[in-house]
């Protein structure tokens, strides 16, 4: 009897038992359900994109990583202001803002030239990116259906290697137009007089230059210029109107006013916009003409630079023309 009344006692306080004579019942506690997660609420890619582009770093805040968008922002900022720090400016162009001196060294102005390349054409790949991981995120709601213009979906590595893969440069929209732009720049260049430099450049000014025209300057117009206007802008606003002429006319007015050049860059936005409608969001070919076409450019630049310090040059055109502004 003892040990029943001991064995009792002990379902009482561990089982907390409640006796109804003549017997007793076990009254357990249930095991609450657990907490639902909650869902976390999509970020609209018109805010994700837009407010990246205003303020470097915010796509990547918006979308909980903080400290990549700190990161983000200090490159941006940090390269692009640390060029300005280094040379003269004229008015912005996303083409180069640093003044170039005509005689003189040109080391500062075309390292602050690089880094101010660097800065904007990342600012512009990251405002792309984070809006591209939006829409993809909201592709699960159907929200992104209602946009007549596919998101391309392709990575960063995609981006650097678009100018040199084999199906972008067959595209009929890539070598055609490389093929007759650089067709024209040659004749161009033959043709025109180049300005004579009173004061000659060290071999490191003009690899540096080379480097400038030929790698930083084609790199940042594919990388940066098509992903952005035609990749987010272009696609933004044929979302908003439901029209592509008004989409193709606002990222083509804004991308020939952000440039050196207003009518060529003008042809140029139009061209590619019509490009990436045909196409489907396809920014591949679109990259590689834009590369190759700006290399052509830098090349003749290159060699302007050359045969303005009276050296020998391919085409050697007469004294006297202004170099080619890429787009």
């Amino acid at each position: 009897m003892k040990y029943l009344s001991l064995f009792l006692i002990l379902q009482i306080i561990f089982s907390n038992v409640t006796f109804a004579a003549p017997q007793y019942t076990s009254t357990l506690v249930p095991t609450p359900a657990p907490t639902p997660t909650p869902r976390k609420e999509r970020l609209s890619p018109a805010a994700v994109g837009w407010g990246n582009l205003i303020v470097p770093g915010l796509g990547a805040t918006l979308s909980d990583q903080p400290l990549l968008g700190l990161t983000e922002a200090g490159l941006e900022i940090g390269s692009f202001y640390g060029g300005t720090l280094l040379a003269d400016e004229g008015r912005f162009k996303i083409d180069g803002s640093v003044v170039i001196p005509e005689n003189g060294n040109t080391g500062k102005a075309i390292t602050a030239t690089i880094l101010q390349q660097f800065g904007l054409k990342y600012h512009f790949y990251n405002t792309f990116y984070h809006y591209q991981q939006a829409v993809l995120e909201n592709e699960v709601n159907g929200y992104e259906d209602k946009n007549p213009q596919p998101i391309y979906r392709g990575t960063w590595k995609d981006m650097l290697l678009a100018p040199f893969k084999w199906d972008n440069l067959s595209s009929p929209w890539t070598w055609p137009i490389v093929l007759g732009a650089s067709t024209y720049l040659v004749f161009d260049y033959a043709h025109s007089g180049i300005k004579r430099r009173t004061s000659g450049l060290s071999s490191g000014d003009q690899i540096l230059y080379g480097s400038s025209e030929l790698i930083a300057i084609p790199f940042g117009s594919s990388f940066g210029e098509d992903p952005l206007f035609r990749g987010f802008i272009q696609r933004e606003v044929y979302g908003m109107t439901n029209s592509l002429p008004v989409a193709i006319a606002t990222q083509s007015a804004l991308f020939s006013l952000l440039h050196s050049d207003h009518i060529t860059s003008l042809g140029v936005g139009l061209y590619f916009g019509i490009e990436a409608d045909q196409l489907k969001g396809d920014l591949g070919p679109m990259m590689a003409a834009h590369f190759w076409i700006n290399v052509v450019i830098g090349l003749l630049d290159y060699w302007t630079l050359k045969h303005s310090l009276g050296r020998d040059a391919p085409f050697n055109p007469p004294v006297n023309a202004q170099i080619q502004i890429p787009f």
